[in-house]
């Protein structure tokens, strides 16, 4: 099984997505004023001296108002990528895309079917990982954000717990990211909830197998890490990082509950 890797990411990405996406939020988030008066609040307040935290929440009257915690997730990495770039003093607005190299262009493995929350066979989590590894560049990183998003504070519990080795955290990362979207290819119409760390660690308590094979692809992919040419797993840090993923994997299981 080759999965491409992904390094470590912050709990916040700073990504601002153009004019288009922050109206959008703007909007949803009962924000007046739009993305020019944002910009032009944002570097008078630069201009100033001030921090994006003293700032942000004056771009609105009263409370800001989301639909969902993800809303509110992804307009902030929004506000905190257009910060950046006001503050570097370069274009704005990203780039145009770039026309797609022709393996960029392919179509990747088809999703697989929805699983619900019966069992699922291997033939479902070998799918999937196949899906997953095979999107595209940009397609991937997408998705990652949304992760990150939508579930910031189990990623960062993840990172934490796997321990000091880049190995581990690399692995330990990759894994929580790969449960998640496998859970959401397996039951594609729930809306899983943010798993906490409070609910992560109780999950680590537990010992309980709730998808034998996503369980059987776990073990398998830390059992490739630690036979990794370039960085492989160590022994000691590969068992931490397997109870952390099925820990991850039972959190999900009742998270992504209809």
């Amino acid at each position: 099984m080759t999965r491409r890797p992904r390094g470590p990411m912050p709990a916040l990405p700073h990504v601002y997505e153009g004019e288009e996406v922050l109206a959008e939020l703007l909007q949803l988030a009962g924000a007046r004023r739009d993305v020019a008066a944002v910009k032009q609040q944002l570097s008078a307040a630069q201009a100033k001296g001030e921090e994006p935290g003293a700032v942000f929440p004056r771009l609105f009257e009263g409370e800001p108002h989301f639909p969902a915690p993800d809303v509110a997730l992804q307009l902030y990495a929004n506000l905190f990528g257009l910060w950046d770039r006001l503050a570097a003093g370069g274009p704005v607005e990203p780039a145009a895309t770039a026309p797609e190299s022709e393996a960029e262009a392919r179509e990747p493995a088809p999703a697989p079917a929805p699983q619900g929350e019966g069992k699922w066979g291997d033939e479902f989590v070998e799918a999937a990982w196949r899906h997953l590894a095979d999107l595209p560049e940009r397609e991937l990183e997408r998705l990652e954000h949304r992760y990150e998003n939508t579930q910031s504070e189990l990623a960062a519990t993840v990172r934490f717990e796997a321990g000091e080795a880049p190995a581990a955290i690399e692995t330990a990362d990759t894994l929580a990211f790969e449960i998640w979207a496998i859970y959401g290819l397996a039951r594609p119409k729930v809306k899983a909830s943010q798993v906490t760390m409070a609910e992560l660690q109780q999950a680590r308590e537990s010992t309980e197998v709730a998808q034998p094979a996503l369980d059987k692809y776990l073990v398998e992919a830390i059992g490739e890490a630690e036979l990794d040419e370039e960085e492989p797993l160590a022994p000691e840090d590969a068992k931490v990082v397997l109870e952390l993923a099925r820990a991850v994997a039972r959190s999900m299981e009742t998270a992504s509950r209809g």
